[in-house]
């Protein structure tokens, strides 16, 4: 007699597949339409930030549309000023990094010289090594003057973001978007109700994608001005120019996860060899710079975030190759919020191998495992099957 699965078994095994071909179809809008699926996400986080605030003035019996207009202009007004602070500090680096280059090629042909002043026969006469020597250089000077630095100019920084209209294009869209999402959150709250089968169920995952969407943008932009604070005061004391671009800068690569360690401390120590400070004191900030990095990111964020993000390192890693892959400098910025979106949808769904991935992606599965045990079906099984069974007495 051939046994039937079970009816539970094999809508799983469909949602399975639904959810691998709505995945293969995502990803490909992801790849070929980068910046209208960027425009999209950035309204739908947006929106989640926003979320509280227009349910708090509902609940004061206001309609959504005034205080979700309120809301849309005032983030049209933080994009203007974040968009003119960018460029300034961008202007500001950008005269910066030409003194890197002549700094960097200095270096570069001294190191040159010296292996080729050990490399020359001592029998060679001086005149010889002298006019060599003056034919390198001016080698050097001319390759100098062809070399990759030299091509750096404004549009290739600003180049991830695309041209100056294409930005304030954006800018007017998303908050505009934003808006629409807010006076049709009904029609977005009966998509996740179909979807999990349940009001409560979306209740309870809208409230942890708004809390994510708060620890992540909110509490990053905190730590980026108290990092940027604290970079502001050691660049001052060590008297680096254009102290207040390099805190910004720093502070806000200090918050890219794993490299931002690295790339926030090369611009003071560079700073300081283009001032002719020694290289004991860019040495000094390269150190610096990276322990107010592991600083922040151990003791100050911990606290700040909690575990509302919860991702572990390796996902966070594989996050950031991805998303940067896809969309840039702006896949960096959204990789772990994203990827925390989707443990959050993985986590509540009814499919058992997409709660065991959110479990894999947790960075603390044994807690998440203690407070979902009741709603994620595949894991309460495993454990039952791990459980040793009791003997029956006799």
């Amino acid at each position: 007699m051939i046994s039937t699965p079970e009816p539970s078994l094999e809508k799983s095994r469909f949602g399975l597949l639904q959810f691998l071909f709505l995945t293969y179809v995502i990803g490909f809008i992801f790849y070929h339409a980068g910046p209208l699926c960027l425009l999209v996400v950035t309204s739908f986080f947006l929106f989640a930030l926003m979320d509280p605030w227009v349910a708090y003035f509902k609940r004061r019996n206001l309609h959504p549309a005034l205080p979700s207009l309120i809301g849309a202009i005032i983030a049209i007004l933080i994009l203007a000023a974040f968009t003119g602070l960018f460029y300034s500090v961008a202007s500001n680096l950008l005269k910066q990094v030409q003194s890197y280059q002549a700094v960097i090629l200095n270096h570069l042909k001294e190191l040159q010289n010296h292996f080729q002043f050990l490399m020359i026969d001592p029998t060679t006469p001086t005149e010889k090594v002298q006019g060599a020597s003056e034919v390198t250089n001016a080698a050097s000077d001319s390759a100098a003057s062809h070399s990759v630095l030299s091509a750096i100019s404004f549009s290739h920084m600003v180049s991830g973001a695309g041209s100056v209209l294409s930005f304030l294009t954006m800018s007017l869209l998303i908050p505009l978007l934003t808006w629409f999402m807010i006076l049709e959150k009904k029609t977005l709250s009966l998509f996740f109700s179909s979807l999990y089968g349940s009001e409560d169920q979306t209740r309870k995952v809208w409230k942890e994608i708004t809390r994510l969407s708060q620890a992540f943008f909110v509490g990053n932009l905190i730590l980026a001005v108290i990092s940027s604070a604290i970079f502001l005061v050691l660049f001052l004391a060590f008297k680096l120019h254009g102290a207040f671009s390099l805190a910004i800068v720093s502070g806000v690569l200090n918050e890219i996860p794993f490299v931002g360690s690295i790339l926030c401390a090369v611009f003071p120590a560079l700073q300081a060899l283009s001032q002719g400070l020694g290289a004991g004191v860019a040495l000094s900030l390269l150190l610096l710079s990276i322990v107010i990095h592991f600083t922040v990111a151990n003791v100050v964020t911990p606290k700040l975030l909690g575990s509302r993000v919860n991702l572990n390192a390796t996902y966070s890693t594989i996050a950031l190759i991805g998303w940067g892959y896809l969309w840039g400098t702006l896949g960096l910025i959204f990789a772990i919020p994203l990827t925390g979106l989707l443990k959050i949808l993985f986590e509540y769904s009814s499919i058992p191998t997409l709660q065991a991935l959110a479990l894999s992606m947790s960075s603390d599965p044994e807690a998440l495992a203690n407070t979902r045990l009741d709603q994620m079906v595949g894991l309460d099984r495993l454990l039952r099957n791990q459980r040793p069974s009791k003997k029956p007495s006799t």
